[in-house]
C-alpha cells in the first residue's frame, strides 16, 4: 500500500500547474474555469497519470495509468478530485478527495469526490 500511495503523490505534484491555471483564471476573471481550455492549461502526463484534467468550475481531475507500466492496483478506481475554494482574504484553497472523503466547512460545494481508495490515497485526501 505505501508503494502505491508513494506512486498516487506523483500525480498531486503534477497537479500543482493545473491548480495555478485554474486558481489565476479564478482570481483575474472572478470565475473558476469550466475546463481545461478555458483556464489555458495543457494536460499533462506521465508514465503514472494518464491525464490531470480541469473537467468543471472547481473542479481537477488526476486519472492514474492502470496498465502494467503504470498503477494496476488503482485498476477501477484510478482518479483522485480537487476541490478549490477561496478562503479568507481571497486565497485559493485546496482540497484532495478521494473516495468517500467527507466534505467540511462546504468544500465539495456540489462536487463529487474521486475512485482511488482511501488506503491508496495520502492522508490529505483521505
Amino acid at each position: 500500500d505505501y508503494t502505491v500511495r508513494a506512486k498516487v503523490s506523483e500525480g498531486l505534484n503534477l497537479a500543482a500547474a493545473a491548480k495555478l491555471a485554474s486558481a489565476e483564471t479564478r482570481l483575474s476573471v472572478g470565475t473558476w474555469p469550466a475546463s481545461s481550455t478555458a483556464a489555458g492549461y495543457s494536460e499533462a502526463q506521465t508514465a503514472l497519470v494518464s491525464n490531470i484534467t480541469i473537467p468543471s468550475a472547481q473542479n481537477i481531475t488526476i486519472t492514474y495509468d492502470t496498465t502494467a507500466t503504470g498503477i494496476p492496483a488503482l485498476a477501477g478506481a484510478n482518479t483522485l478530485r480537487l476541490r478549490g475554494s477561496i478562503g479568507v482574504g481571497g486565497v485559493v484553497k485546496w482540497r484532495c478527495l478521494a473516495s468517500g472523503a467527507v466534505a467540511s466547512n462546504g468544500d465539495l460545494l456540489g462536487g463529487t469526490a474521486g475512485t482511488v481508495l482511501p488506503k491508496y490515497a495520502p492522508a490529505s485526501c483521505r
